[in-house]
């Protein structure tokens, strides 16, 4: 393994810390210009997270398509997101894009009402339609550990990395191959990562990320699938920077 590989972060680590940090948002107040909802995540053939000593370790091949899977969404430059989340006890749907190189993303949020809400957000700030449908847009800074919005996107810019992960962490995580599957008419493997079986994941056999979803302790589920990986341009409104 290179020696960049052996210095580059446990993105998988960092990526199931923000699971745990993200709960405590979920019951929590996140004001009065961080609601809404947007689009639906894929719908697996077989039930989705796993826990405990399901599946078996993953072999050194599986663990290198692991360590390589962030990697590439950066490659890539970007994709499409759609998925599910809590808000304040309610499950709203997301669709939009994200730019991983440039940590900015523009995704629209529906609650079960129908209403939409449109939020764009840059590695320094978020903006948010005033209110669902407004052509008036706020400036929120991130507070992704109270804001449930704010911490979904916190985990979609977890999904790449510059630098290939650490095999050795893969493993010294309990990362397992749960099985082999049909996700939207395409095969995939299924890995559980990290020991309380928290984060699940679906890899193309093109080695990118197709979909994740992460239990939360509280018992909420946040889903999200990636697609059409390619590079994104997303222009923030009101011109902001960041």
């Amino acid at each position: 393994m290179s020696a960049a590989a052996r210095r580059a972060p446990a993105a998988f680590a960092a990526l199931i810390c923000c699971c745990v940090l993200f709960a405590a948002g979920c019951g929590g107040s996140s004001g009065g210009d961080t609601t809404a909802g947007g689009g639906a995540a894929g719908t697996a053939t077989a039930p989705g997270s796993a826990k405990g000593g399901d599946g078996t370790p993953v072999t050194d091949e599986q663990a290198l398509v692991l360590a390589r899977l962030l990697q590439l969404n950066w490659l890539r430059g970007g994709a499409d997101v759609s998925g599910t989340l809590p808000v304040r006890g309610t499950e709203v749907v997301l669709d939009g894009k994200v730019d991983f190189r440039d940590g900015r993303g523009d995704v629209t949020l529906t609650d079960p009402t129908g209403q939409e809400r449109r939020y764009v957000w840059t590695r320094r700030t978020v903006r948010a339609q005033a209110a669902p449908g407004s052509r008036r847009w706020v400036t929120q800074q991130p507070d992704p550990d109270r804001d449930p919005v704010h911490g979904a996107i916190r985990l979609i810019n977890l999904l790449s990395a510059e630098t290939i992960d650490n095999t050795t962490n893969i493993k010294d995580q309990d990362a397992r191959h749960l099985r082999s599957e049909t996700l939207d008419g395409e095969r995939v493997d299924v890995y559980r990562y990290g020991p309380d079986g928290a984060t699940t994941y679906w890899v193309g056999r093109d080695g990118l990320l197709r979909q994740v979803e992460a239990v939360f302790p509280d018992g909420t589920v946040m889903t999200f699938a990636l697609s059409n990986h390619r590079p994104v341009r997303v222009s923030v409104p009101g011109g902001a920077g960041g």
